[in-house]
């Protein structure tokens, strides 16, 4: 290293290293924030009193333009009455842009007043240039001065969106914001921590909770009532496949004959008894108290055997078999054991109605479902606040902070 190297090294400034702790960083972002804000109004307001001394010099050269005097005194009357409305109407539109120039107070306001301006002082511009360039010719000095102070004004406007610009607050805004995202998820460790350990002394509880349901219910299912209540479901589903066997043989034997019923139909009598056995037989029979199909088959058998009713050999040999075996014997026999079978269920329904062992399990069954999911639950809360504790690396973090102030405030800060 030469001498002239650490002459510079020594001279230079060495730069300022702040250190803060955790908690100080809101604040000391906070008033970093306050501080730029408050040069930003400073220079702000000393734009608004740009504009205002402006804006008095404006008031006294239109005073000056109004009243000043052509010095040719023979400039005709016609030509004269074009010059004062010419200066009538310029001054009208000066005093009138001039209204306008008011920088507001709230910074996004302040944007778009001057975006806006730029369009009304160039429309200004053009609806004036006729009229300057007439006071230009006869009133050259005053109608200057007054066009060099709204190109002064239109400056200032300009500046003070240039403040605007170069501050960066929507910059240092969002900055303030990542800084606030970064300080909660440091801070979360502590809430992440605490929340695991309270959601497993819960888990215990309900894990508890969940054993005792479980095994109450196996008490239940071991009990004598809960035994009883198995026989009664067996003896049920006894009684109800003999009534299904029941119906299968006398839908069985009426499909057999159905062929010779339909179209003994024709030429019965008893037209309303062979229809309704015709749609569905068990119903007719359970309705037929007098068991008038007894006498509609005899009736049929005989017109099948006498040829009244044709039917191919086949067919007529087997519904005449059938026939045979659907004597009163058989719908009284099938009847006895059909209301039977009734009587005997509906006995088995009022005993169940009368006993609270399945209500019992289904509501141990239902408590155990809402407790397993709370199981579930926690365990996902769990999982997810460890996979999100793992991730979360505090000094990753405080040094992910410490850069973002270094590129955007520029200031060297050190969190401990």
């Amino acid at each position: 290293m030469g001498i002239f190297d650490f002459l510079k090294k020594f001279s230079k400034k060495e730069e300022e290293i702040i250190e803060l702790e955790l908690d100080e960083i809101s604040g000391w972002i906070n008033s970093q924030f306050e501080k730029n804000i408050e040069k930003i109004e400073i220079k702000l307001n000393n734009v608004r009193e740009k504009i205002k001394v402006e804006k008095k010099k404006v008031k006294g050269n239109l005073e000056e333009l109004k009243n000043a005097k052509l010095r040719n005194k023979n400039v005709p009357e016609r030509i004269i009455q074009i010059i004062n409305g010419n200066r009538d109407t310029y001054i009208q539109k000066v005093g009138l842009l001039m209204d306008e120039v008011r920088i507001p107070k709230e910074f996004k306001d302040i944007i778009k007043f001057c975006d806006g301006f730029e369009d009304v002082i160039n429309n200004f511009s053009k609806s004036t240039l006729k009229a300057y360039q007439v006071l230009q010719e006869f009133f050259g000095d005053k109608s200057f001065g007054v066009a060099e102070n709204i190109r002064d004004t239109d400056k200032f406007v300009k500046e003070a969106k240039s403040i605007l610009k170069n501050a960066e607050i929507d910059e240092l805004e969002r900055l303030k914001q990542k800084v606030m995202g970064i300080l909660e998820k440091i801070n979360s460790k502590k809430d992440l921590e605490e929340n695991i350990s309270s959601t497993k002394k819960d888990l215990k509880e309900v894990n508890k909770k969940f054993v005792d349901k479980k095994e109450k219910l196996e008490q239940v299912k071991k009990s004598d009532e809960y035994g009883l209540f198995n026989d009664l479901v067996s003896k049920k589903e006894s009684l109800e496949n003999e009534k299904k066997e029941l119906e299968m043989m006398l839908w069985h034997s009426f499909s057999v004959i159905e062929a010779g019923l339909k179209k003994y139909e024709r030429v019965t009598l008893e037209k309303g008894v062979v229809k309704k056995y015709l749609a569905n037989s068990l119903m007719a029979l359970l309705k037929d108290t007098e068991l008038k199909i007894v006498d509609v088959l005899n009736k049929m058998e005989n017109s099948i055997s006498n040829g009244d009713v044709e039917l191919k050999d086949k067919k007529k040999e087997k519904i005449l078999h059938e026939l045979g075996k659907l004597n009163v014997d058989y719908f009284k026999e099938f009847l006895e054991k059909y209301n039977k079978i009734e009587w005997e269920l509906d006995q088995l329904k009022v005993k169940f109605e009368e006993s609270t062992i399945m209500v019992d399990i289904e509501k141990l069954k239902e408590e155990i479902d809402i407790i397993e999911n709370k199981i579930n639950s926690k365990k996902c809360e769990i999982n997810e606040w460890s996979k999100e504790l793992e991730e979360l690396n505090v000094g990753v973090l405080k040094k992910k902070l410490e850069k973002e102030v270094k590129d955007k405030i520029g200031k060297t800060i050190v969190i401990s």
